[in-house]
């Protein structure tokens, strides 16, 4: 199917020109196509000048061919389809190279940013006085190694911060010592002024009396009045300056092995001439063979002292019991006595220095009112336990000792 005549500058007559120009085929092209190749091959309209590209498809049957696919397209509107598409690939190539840049400028920023936060965090803990917390942050940059100073910084000023801790708890420990240390000097001149006024007024009396000279027979009483009151403030000042020894912590304890019913038999002996004064005797009960595990010397003076007290406060004529009782961890030790009861109320208030249940209770038994104070600080030294109770008919003081 040809044009008409006076339609060859049409589209249509530009296909019959090239048509006219290649069929029957070039013998350069004949057995391509006969053996169905396609091909395509650039052609220049001779009237117009216009550049095409001619492309051709045999289309076999029987192995022959038979018809062909003949097809013409203008090179120009390729190269506009080609510049259009040109265009278009800028124009994506731009807006994609800006995406990517964008992503890439995310990544980055996350990647850059995320250990300047985790190092950010770290430093604000540390601004917090938190110095437990430690950088994760591995990498071998810049940004590793201000991590690494980091981690450094917070663990030597964790160090730091943990001996000026120390300094300072040695140090209110110190000061507490030494405020502790005033008050028992005060409270020591104070005791020692109050206590000693009156056995001092009577020694002054009684040696005026003497210079006065008073008549033969009672000069002998004055000097015993005075050699008593003079003993009564030597035990006074040696039980107040071993009582200050021992709440100022001076006094440690030198713990050993030893049979507690061999000790409680010492002191019985040394208290027996108090005891035949007022014709009182000793009991012991319990179990024997008890070995425990102390300071020797404090556990006989907190007996001694005691003994002295059942003594001083029981009545005349009866009998103090010493009794033993073991216990797995601990050997419990009694002295009970006959006589006053001490009120309830008044029986935590005991173990202080100086306690009078009534006026001038111990001035008038001969004590010097730190027996039991004494008592108190050697057992608290020991960390083991005492007490008082009442009985029917008197007072009971025990503490524990602990057994081996």
């Amino acid at each position: 199917m040809l044009p008409e005549p006076g339609e060859w500058n049409t589209r249509e007559g530009v296909l019959a020109a090239a048509l006219k120009e290649w069929i029957p085929l070039p013998s350069s092209y004949q057995e391509m196509a006969e053996r169905g190749e396609a091909f395509h091959q650039e052609w220049t309209e001779k009237l117009s000048g216009v550049h095409n590209l001619i492309f051709l498809q045999p289309v076999m049957r029987n192995g022959r061919v038979e018809e062909y696919i003949f097809a013409l397209t203008p090179l120009t509107q390729l190269g506009e389809a080609f510049g259009a598409l040109e265009t278009y690939y800028a124009i994506f190539s731009i807006t994609g190279g800006l995406l990517l840049i964008v992503l890439l400028s995310f990544l980055f920023s996350k990647i850059v940013s995320r250990p300047l936060l985790q190092l950010n965090e770290t430093a604000g803990r540390m601004a917090r006085l938190d110095f437990s917390a430690v950088s994760p942050i591995t990498s071998k940059d810049e940004i590793g190694s201000l991590s690494d100073s980091l981690s450094s910084l917070s663990a030597n000023l964790s160090r730091t911060l943990e001996e000026l801790r120390l300094k300072n708890e040695q140090l209110v420990l110190e000061m507490e010592y030494k405020t502790r240390m005033q008050q028992l000097h005060k409270r020591f001149v104070s005791d020692a002024s109050h206590e000693l006024k009156t056995p001092i007024s009577i020694v002054k009396g009684f040696a005026e009396g003497l210079l006065d000279h008073v008549a033969d027979n009672k000069r002998d009483r004055y000097a015993r009045t005075i050699l008593r009151e003079a003993d009564r403030m030597e035990k006074l000042v040696a039980d107040m300056l071993e009582l200050t020894r021992l709440e100022a912590g001076s006094a440690p304890l030198k713990e050993s092995v030893f049979s507690f019913e061999e000790l409680a038999a010492e002191a019985v002996e040394k208290m027996s001439r108090l005891a035949r004064d007022k014709r009182m005797t000793f009991q012991m009960e319990g179990e024997a063979g008890s070995r425990v595990k102390a300071d020797k010397e404090k556990i006989e003076q907190v007996l001694l002292n005691l003994l002295s007290n059942a003594i001083r406060y029981g009545t005349e004529g009866s009998a103090i019991l010493i009794s033993l009782e073991a216990q797995p961890e601990f050997l419990c030790v009694a002295v009970t006595n006959q006589g006053p009861l001490i009120p309830e109320d008044q029986m935590p208030l005991i173990w202080e220095r100086f306690y009078r249940g009534e006026d001038s209770r111990n001035r008038k038994a001969g004590g010097t009112g730190l027996g039991l104070s004494v008592v108190k600080e050697i057992m608290l030294l020991h960390e083991q336990a005492f007490g008082a109770h009442s009985t029917p008919e008197g007072m009971t003081f025990y503490f524990h000792l602990r057994v081996v």
